[in-house]
């Protein structure tokens, strides 16, 4: 098992780098260029009022570390649980949907099957 880091920067999740590129640039906007712009026009109200909104990220109660792995640890498996019922519940109506469509249109429409080609080609389309 990779060791911890014990930096002050640690955080304990994998993250894609290919989903990444959108949140990197939205973040070099608002942190560096936006501020800068408004101080080169001579807004300088504005760039205030925009560095008061810029906080640091964090979570509350937790050092980074072991606690803070765990709590994001924790939080993920509810994630996780909230995920199945919203793809059982996705599951099941599409089912219910085919069962309406075989009694008004005397045949399936093949929503489950649907619902399996659009998760796949997503997934792979999310693969680098």
């Amino acid at each position: 098992m990779a060791e911890r880091s014990t930096r002050a920067d640690y955080f304990p999740l994998a993250i894609n780098a290919s989903g990444m590129m959108s949140l990197i640039l939205a973040g070099i906007l608002w942190f560096q260029a936006l501020p800068a712009a408004a101080t080169v026009c001579g807004l300088h109200a504005l760039n205030n009022a925009i560095l008061n909104l810029q906080i640091n990220v964090g979570i509350k109660g937790a050092v980074p570390g072991k606690d803070t792995e765990q709590l994001i640890s924790k939080q993920l498996l509810r994630c996780k649980l909230w995920g199945g019922v919203a793809l059982a519940s996705l599951a099941v109506s599409a089912h219910v949907f085919d069962m309406v469509c075989i009694t008004v249109l005397g045949t399936p429409l093949s929503a489950t099957s649907l619902l399996i080609v659009v998760g796949t080609v997503t997934q792979a389309s999310r693969q680098p």
